[in-house]
């Protein structure tokens, strides 16, 4: 399922202002697509002889509503679905041309060592990638690997639906040993507008999530963490940001009376058993 094609000129051309019985072409495998659709069900193309090797026909429709969200949101002709970059056998989802940034929209699982594949593949050919997750999957409790990959680059949340509506956002969060602790609520983010970090002090902040993005992150969006704490440090969003991690940080550091036996045992019983097993393992080897 797919709500853009190619026409017989080569032009994009959406599945509102697409005819029926006319022949177009998919974005990424070029194969023969056609209109489908009616007054109980959206219109979209449906691949006429469908190959397993396309994406386009596997995407669901949150996925394509994304997709174009953002070629209507981004400036007309600079944007390019599904385009390819075949130096590196890689086909972006979106691609901001003149900004050289790839977004990749993910609503399905994926692991970190593809995730990291393809910021290195991009980033090679000196694009940046934007990750963009929906909170179907991500933004749980417990951090998949692909998010605890990502907390060192540039990545928002979304929560769009299958008709279109929702939003892409970004959110304050303390993470620890793989669990989201505690979170506040989503800042809506501006796709349209890049923020330069070069104008952005992170010394001035003692927010620790605001200057590990600043050492780790290339850009901002107006909108997110960094740019509206920026703009915006002294408001009530930022002071509950502060104070969550204060005192997060204060009683993570503290001693507990109930962390003892879990060391104990470690210490005690796991760690000199792990010794004497790989003493008797190497003593087997020889």
């Amino acid at each position: 399922m797919q709500l853009y094609a190619f026409d017989s000129k080569g032009e994009l051309t959406g599945a509102r202002q697409a005819f029926r019985r006319t022949n177009y072409h998919c974005l990424e495998c070029q194969g023969i697509v056609r209109l489908r659709g009616g007054p109980h069900r959206q219109r979209h193309f449906f691949h006429v002889d469908p190959t397993p090797f396309c994406r386009q026909h596997q995407k669901g429709e949150i996925h394509l509503q994304l997709q174009s969200y953002f070629l209507e949101h981004l400036p007309w002709g600079d944007c390019q679905l599904e385009y390819s970059f075949s130096s590196i056998g890689r086909i972006a989802d979106v691609a901001w041309l003149s900004q050289k940034i790839v977004f990749e929209i993910q609503c399905s699982p994926i692991s970190a060592e593809e995730v990291m594949g393809r910021n290195r593949d991009y980033q090679q050919l000196g694009w940046q990638v934007v990750w963009i997750l929906h909170d179907h999957r991500y933004n749980q409790l417990r951090l998949s690997s692909a998010e605890l990959a990502l907390r060192s680059s540039p990545h928002y949340f979304t929560n769009m639906d299958s008709s279109g509506v929702g939003m892409i956002y970004d959110q304050f969060d303390i993470c620890e040993k793989g669990l989201r602790l505690k979170s506040l609520s989503p800042l809506p983010i501006d796709i349209r507008e890049i923020i330069s970090l070069e104008s952005i002090q992170s010394s001035s902040s003692p927010l620790i999530l605001f200057k590990e993005r600043m050492a780790t992150w290339s850009l901002a969006f107006t909108g997110d963490l960094i740019s509206s704490f920026a703009k915006n440090s002294t408001d009530e969003y930022w002071d509950q940001a502060l104070k969550m991690e204060k005192l997060f940080y204060a009683s993570s550091r503290s001693f507990k009376w109930r962390d003892v036996p879990a060391k104990f045992w470690e210490k005690a019983i796991t760690r000199p058993y792990q010794i004497f097993f790989r003493f008797i393992l190497e003593k087997m080897c020889r």
